[in-house]
């Protein structure tokens, strides 16, 4: 009776295609992964596109000026009445996501001049508010005086 050899293991070919397969499905988790940062990078600097903007309409559909506040934590808008500031209950306190470090750019001397209660930029009645940007993951969100907004890269 003739004896055939059985083969053991795995040909070189079968091994190829378990990498193959292995490293096409690593790329896509990491492509995934990648484009999950992007999209909350970009659905915060939205929410906060936003905010500016509708702190920017209630200045000029209530004809008195609203700030802007940025820290740490998130933006705040706050109504100025009879010369002093309140904090907005009508419009939510955005606060940054989780891992989200943020740095921005205001008048420098704006805070105290104004007697703000924390750094930030100003609406307008007239419907202009303080150039500013903040920046975050490499990313920037600027906006002019008309509220034209720009996001960027960071040099």
């Amino acid at each position: 009776m003739p004896t055939t050899s059985r083969q053991k293991g795995f040909t070189l070919i079968e091994l190829m295609v378990v990498v193959v397969i292995i490293a096409v499905v690593l790329a896509a988790g990491l492509m995934s992964f990648g484009s999950h940062e992007g999209s909350q990078l970009r659905a915060q600097w939205a929410k906060t596109q936003g905010l500016i903007q509708t702190a920017c309409d209630q200045a000029a559909f209530k004809q008195r000026l609203v700030l802007i506040g940025i820290d740490e934590q998130g933006l705040k808008v706050y109504y100025q009445t009879n010369g002093q500031w309140t904090q907005a209950d009508n419009i939510k306190t955005l606060s940054w996501s989780p891992g989200f470090e943020v740095q921005w750019r205001t008048e420098p001397t704006m805070q105290e001049r104004m007697q703000l209660p924390q750094p930030g930029w100003l609406c307008w009645p007239g419907g202009l508010i303080t150039e500013g940007e903040i920046r975050a993951d490499g990313q920037i969100l600027a906006w002019d005086q008309a509220l034209k907004f720009e996001w960027r890269q960071d040099d």
